[in-house]
């Protein structure tokens, strides 16, 4: 009786849970190519963002497209789907690809060959990240030095001047009184 409880609840669990886990792969084998805008809202329904990406070599407008869906709440990970529509029409699409989506905007003329490396691109940013915060650190290493030295300079000038002042007092300062003579003893 424990079985057909157990069995019964595993059931409930997946059909409450694994409807809402349909991933974007399985979603996008809905597109074909030549789709027009229209129908991928109808089917998918508005996306995240739309980007006006350039013209093609023979001047057809060219838009990206992007969707984002949780692959699992409890591994808090998104997947993300991009399209891209040349002439209002889908021309292809990817799930978690950004590299074949800038090969595809090569190939079709809207961006130019220098980015298509996206992780060049991203390790570029990185290292030009760690090179503004090297020299933010070393200017402030700079601005920190000098201050010590302002301040050692201040301690030194603070120093001599005591010394001076000592000086100047043991010239003034009148000659200690002298004792007075011993009277002779007689005898």
């Amino acid at each position: 009786m424990k079985k057909v409880y157990l069995y019964i609840s595993m059931f409930l669990m997946f059909s409450i849970i694994l409807p809402g886990c349909a991933t974007l792969k399985k979603k996008s084998s809905e597109f074909t190519h030549g789709m027009t805008e229209a129908q991928v809202i109808e089917l998918w329904g508005e996306p995240a963002e739309k980007v006006k990406v350039g013209l093609t070599e023979n001047n057809y407008p060219v838009e990206v497209w992007t969707y984002h869906q949780k692959a699992l709440a409890l591994l808090r990970k998104e997947e993300y789907c991009v399209l891209i529509f040349v002439d209002s029409e889908l021309y292809s699409w990817a799930i978690n690809e950004p590299e074949f989506i800038f090969a595809e905007l090569v190939k079709l003329g809207a961006l130019k060959e220098e980015i298509t490396d996206f992780t060049q691109t991203q390790n570029q940013k990185s290292m030009q990240d760690a090179a503004n915060q090297a020299e933010q650190i070393r200017k402030m290493m700079e601005v920190i030095r000098t201050y010590n030295f302002f301040q050692n300079t201040q301690r030194d000038i603070q120093t001599m001047q005591n010394i001076r002042n000592m000086q100047q007092q043991q010239l003034i300062l009148p000659p200690p009184p002298q004792r007075p003579a011993r009277p002779l003893q007689r005898q």
